[in-house]
């Protein structure tokens, strides 16, 4: 079903969402290039989201 512009409820389903059952920094996000490991988690973490496809088409 299409979402309409400034429509964000496929947050709660995501995998990084702020709710208390997911704490994740959203620093996570923004890692400078030589920090591998955080790019790796944050790889990681958005690999396994239900919503990922939703996130990378309004990033």
């Amino acid at each position: 079903e299409p979402r309409t512009l400034g429509d964000h409820t496929w947050q709660d389903q995501a995998a990084c969402s702020t709710s208390p059952q997911h704490r994740v920094d959203p620093e996570l996000f923004f890692p400078e290039p030589d920090e591998i490991d955080r790019i790796a988690a944050a790889k990681t973490l958005c690999a396994q989201c239900p919503v990922r496809r939703t996130c990378l088409d309004t990033a």
